[in-house]
């Protein structure tokens, strides 16, 4: 992308005049409206408000906003404030899809529907996943309606972090999914998490995928694991609910992949998050640390010389909560690595959701981040 085919900008007033100010920014930077504008925006702002205000001053822009906890610009992690990302790429195509629907056959109707006539490999597929949507079934839809889907990302929430809508689609608001459609901009995709394992490797020996529970490790009580390691420590480690800073790592042909452990049942059983079968081998895993810039660098070595663009990060609140201060600079050094070539934005989430290269399906973390390339 061109410096001129896309505009970002940060406001932190309160909500009408942080919308206001925003349309009056967009307007002067564009003759008329950008093909497409994509708004980020924290708690305590009202979405029926923001709409409202952006759909009069633009005079119905193609608008999609997602409300977030957390919001990253450039170095910074914003705990107030609306960032608006416009796009104007010639030959570039940006749509929405919002689904309400939480029953995965309707959730393959629609995405069959819509994907009929558009030829797949040409398109980045990302989606944003609100608290009241069960993943599991959005993933199944995914599944049937597009079979293995590589080019795919996306962010989703446990929790309710406002009792306001979540989404803002054109001039609608609402709850549920909504996904971003993107053809005619290069894009990629990079995952990084910096968890290394310790201990001794174990097996699942019981659970209930669709549930979402593992029964057993090692032919124990799946809670056992935690308290064979934290020994005298381990009530304390129960009763401050410290599982998500030591997920599980579900081995795979060439790196470890976290499996976020959301509670801890009455009879030692894990509720978990993730995609996960019988059999399966794995660690425990803790965060390393932030990533030094070093290591940054070789990492993102590929995508850091290309053109210019907008970084889209998805990054995890618990890997944010781990890391503390040092949350704050490991985004630092990622924007010094882009800068000043591509502008970084993003949002935190409780899990996302990203392609593994090796199986070509859907992997869903938390712990980690993801840098969304485009240009």
């Amino acid at each position: 992308m061109k410096k001129n085919e896309y505009f970002i900008y940060l406001n932190q007033k309160e909500n009408d005049q942080a919308a206001k100010e925003t349309s009056l920014e967009i307007k002067a930077r564009f003759k008329n409206n950008p093909d497409f504008i994509f708004i980020l925006f924290t708690p305590g702002y009202n979405p029926k408000k923001l709409s409202q205000v952006f759909n009069l001053t633009l005079k119905n822009p193609n608008l999609f906003a997602i409300q977030a906890p957390l919001l990253i610009y450039k170095d910074k992690i914003i705990e107030k404030g609306l960032i608006s990302c416009c796009l104007n790429k010639k030959d570039a195509k940006i749509k929405s899809l919002f689904i309400g629907s939480q029953n995965s056959e309707k959730i393959e109707y629609i995405l069959k529907k819509y994907f009929r006539e558009i030829r797949r490999k040409n398109i980045k597929f990302i989606s944003f996943i609100s608290s009241q949507m069960n993943s599991l079934s959005f993933l199944k839809g995914i599944r049937f309606s597009l079979g293995k889907l590589i080019n795919f990302s996306g962010a989703g929430y446990k929790n309710k972090y406002s009792s306001q809508e979540n989404f803002i689609l054109n001039k609608g608001i609402g709850n549920g999914l909504v996904s971003l459609i993107l053809n005619g901009i290069s894009t990629n995709t990079l995952y990084l998490q910096n968890f290394i394992p310790f201990g001794k490797p174990f097996n699942i020996t019981r659970l209930n995928p669709k549930q979402q529970i593992i029964y057993e490790i090692n032919n124990k009580p799946a809670v056992e694991i935690y308290k064979y390691y934290f020994e005298e420590k381990f009530n304390n480690f129960i009763k401050n609910r410290l599982f998500p800073y030591y997920p599980l790592g579900i081995f795979t042909k060439n790196y470890f992949r976290l499996l976020t452990i959301i509670d801890i049942l009455e009879d030692g059983s894990f509720l978990f998050k993730g995609n996960l079968r019988d059999k399966t081998q794995g660690n425990l895993m803790t965060l390393r640390d932030a990533y030094p810039k070093k290591d940054l660098r070789k990492k993102l070595e590929k995508s850091e010389k290309n053109d210019a663009g907008i970084v889209f990060m998805v990054n995890s609140l618990e890997r944010q909560k781990i890391l503390g201060k040092k949350a704050e600079k490991e985004i630092e050094n990622i924007q010094n690595i882009y800068s000043p070539k591509k502008e970084i934005i993003g949002i935190y989430s409780d899990y996302y959701l990203f392609p593994d290269e090796e199986t070509q399906d859907i992997n869903i973390e938390s712990g980690g981040l993801l840098l969304n390339v485009w240009e």
